[in-house]
């Protein structure tokens, strides 16, 4: 009889190919910087962290709320949490009782792949989507840091996950289109120095199976990650992770690619994911810039409406110490309008999000102003566009 996957939250029966998702979300550490069984030989300074389990269940709540594949829906979800207690996820759409997630050490997240996995590999038409927040590590090869990791100097790897081993491995199973999301750091800290010259640390999760099997050619593999080699990606202590901020954007409509009639592809997906990242990461006064490592080109979701944010400057910048309205014309009709008041604090760009269109914008002040007003033309097109208004002073 199969075990139970208590990582499980949603799953259903679909006419021909599906999707898959798997979310891991590591925030709780038992033997990093305060945690339960502190152990700080192994920690190497890593800690707790806020935002991975913010991030997998925001995550969660969006596939069920707004993915769509006419081609492929959605056929199972998965969730993996390691928060300071154990998490139970409640949604309307569920399929499965809230019950207590599995908590991120590595047997767990061992077991929730090959769930996943077993269920994505009855038809080889299949989507699959995994995503893991949490610490990592890179040199040379990609390693997740599991809930378990650090227990012991001689083992600590036991608790992590050979990602580029469980790439490999998933390219030889049945399901076409694999789509992988990391967000977490790719930093050479001192830790590296035991990675070196080891290609194999960390459980892979599954072994390959043969070619064969899938007719002698490897899975379409799209692979995402938050930051570049040896860089760092960041989180917040009162939300979801920066880059998964940015993906869930990306997810929402940023990700469209018009040679794909508006669908998010993996293409589109990575270019909205660099420019949403890279912005939002600069509003921390942080640098963090996406990566992809494994290029395979799919439609991943459709959305039921393309929003693109513009980003509106003023010429000259005072016009912001004023208040004025901003219009978004279509022909005579205004599409959408936004009141600018000052009161609100400083200003020098605005984010006013518009539906794929050629758009006239238009500054539009009182008559007692010192500003007359101004229009440019902006072509609403992902993931962003930006506009500058040349304002005219009366």
């Amino acid at each position: 009889m199969p075990s139970v996957d208590r990582a499980l939250v949603f799953e259903r029966q679909v006419e021909g190919p599906g999707t898959h998702v798997l979310l891991v979300g590591a925030g709780a550490y038992i033997y990093l910087v305060d945690g339960e069984e502190e152990n700080l030989d192994a920690a190497e300074g890593m800690e707790q962290l806020d935002a991975p389990p913010k991030s997998a269940r925001a995550l969660a709540d969006w596939f069920l709320d707004h993915f769509d594949n006419p081609d492929r829906p959605l056929a199972s979800l998965a969730l993996v949490i390691s928060a300071e207690k154990a998490v139970r996820y409640s949604h309307e759409k569920a399929t499965v009782k809230p019950h207590n997630l599995p908590r991120g050490s590595v047997p767990e997240v061992r077991d929730a792949a090959r769930a996943w996995e077993s269920r994505a590999s009855s038809n080889r038409g299949n989507q699959v989507i995994f995503y893991f927040c949490g610490h990592g590590l890179f040199s040379g090869n990609s390693v997740l840091i599991c809930r378990d990791f650090g227990k012991t100097m001689q083992t600590r790897f036991d608790g992590a996950v050979n990602f580029d081993g469980f790439l490999s491995a998933m390219s030889t199973m049945q399901p076409d289109n694999q789509l992988f999301l990391i967000d977490a750091c790719r930093t050479p800290a001192a830790i590296e120095n035991y990675l070196i010259g080891r290609s194999s640390m960390g459980n892979s999760l599954l072994d390959p199976v043969p070619l064969q099997t899938r007719g002698g050619s490897t899975a379409k593999q799209s692979v995402h990650f938050a930051t570049s080699s040896l860089a760092s990606s960041y989180g917040r202590d009162d939300g979801v992770s920066l880059y998964t901020d940015a993906l869930l954007r990306a997810l929402g409509g940023g990700g469209a690619q018009n040679d794909l009639g508006w669908w998010v592809g993996t293409n589109g997906l990575q270019t909205a994911l660099s420019a949403y990242t890279t912005r939002i990461a600069r509003k921390y006064d942080v640098e963090q810039e996406p990566d992809r490592t494994r290029s395979g080109q799919f439609k991943v979701h459709k959305p039921a409406c393309v929003e693109v944010p513009i980003y509106i400057t003023c010429d000259p910048a005072d016009v912001w110490a004023e208040s004025f309205r901003i219009e978004a014309r279509l022909g005579a009709a205004v599409s959408k309008a936004h009141a600018h008041d000052p009161a609100s604090g400083a200003c020098e760009e605005l984010e006013f999000p518009l539906q794929l269109a050629s758009y006239e914008l238009a500054a539009c002040f009182d008559p007692a102003s010192p500003f007359a007003g101004g229009t440019s033309t902006v072509m609403a097109v992902p993931p962003e566009a930006p506009c500058r208004i040349s304002v005219s002073r009366r």
